[in-house]
């Protein structure tokens, strides 16, 4: 949402709850995008409102992107977390600071060429759309750029982590061909980890299968690769009793290993032993395997 849309909701809003002292779960049930107003006013970035209220980024921004209306009960559920002091609230200082959290947005654009955030800016216009069909090279370099400025997942810190431990060195939301990887790992066979964290274990198979479908298309062009996924569960801890048979044969179908919750610690020795393994003059084979024992699934080739 833009700077003059947000200062024409905040009137809208002072108006209608006579200077914020009538604020009611209809005042967003009526539009979507005075989510924006609320959170901002209580200092809270999109991601941050949305961990408080136990959502997904994406549906903060998708509410705050469209005008819409919403039912009672879903304004209530937003609504309850809401805590706003009236005789508080300053529009000069509330747009300032909403101000701050668009550019922190853009902060991957303003990195870019003109011509590269000319396609992003317009996201969503059919000129946009038109114009990165006809630049497609240029849309991915643009990609690539805004992907090395997100933040690292809890997950991927956790990684992070254990491989700094043991001095192992890697790189964080890299580009494998045209693939976004979270964690790769150079070396004589490269070493990709792609991390997972669902909060309902019921749509793991979906999101395994994504992962799946990712491996076969860099394997495809180079095969000389070990595909990793870590899969978690914010919700409660993943263990392996947990995934559903579906994900569990798409996983030892492509993926030369996959960890989980109660595993994750393993996976440092298991790439210290692939890095090891395939640091020698003889050439290595990689198996798909489940959880632990990478002994089983490395063999030596002639």
């Amino acid at each position: 949402m833009n700077l003059k849309t947000f200062e024409e909701l905040f009137d809208e809003i002072k108006v209608q709850t006579k200077n914020f002292h009538e604020v009611t779960p209809y005042t967003i049930a009526e539009n979507s995008q005075r989510i924006a107003v609320f959170r901002t006013i209580m200092g809270l970035s999109a991601e941050r409102f949305a961990k408080l209220c136990k959502r997904s980024k994406g549906v903060i921004n998708y509410f705050e992107r469209k005008k819409r209306k919403l039912s009672i009960k879903t304004a209530e559920t937003y609504f309850k977390y809401i805590k706003i002091d009236p005789t508080r609230i300053n529009k000069e200082q509330i747009v300032k600071r909403y101000k701050l959290f668009l550019d922190r947005s853009r902060k991957g654009i303003s990195i870019l060429p003109k011509k590269q955030q000319i396609l992003f800016v317009k996201v969503g216009t059919k000129a946009a759309l038109e114009t990165r069909k006809k630049n497609l090279n240029l849309y991915f370099q643009a990609t690539r750029k805004g992907l090395k400025n997100q933040r690292l997942t809890k997950q991927e810190l956790k990684i992070v982590k254990m491989l700094s431990n043991k001095g192992i060195s890697f790189q964080t939301h890299e580009t494998v061909g045209k693939e976004n990887i979270d964690i790769v790992i150079p070396n004589n066979i490269p070493i990709l980890i792609n991390c997972k964290c669902v909060r309902n274990i019921k749509n793991l198979t979906d999101h395994v299968r994504k992962l799946i479908y990712q491996a076969y298309r860099i394997k495809y062009y180079n095969k000389n690769i070990i595909y990793i996924c870590v899969l978690g569960s914010v919700n409660e801890d993943l263990t392996k009793d947990k995934i559903p048979i579906g994900a569990m044969e798409l996983i030892k179908e492509i993926c030369d290993a996959y960890f989980i919750d109660e595993n994750l610690n393993e996976l440092e020795n298991y790439v210290s032993e692939l890095i090891s393994i395939t640091s020698s003059p003889n050439r290595l084979s990689v198996g798909a395997m489940g959880v632990g024992a990478p002994r089983r699934a490395l063999r030596q080739g002639p």
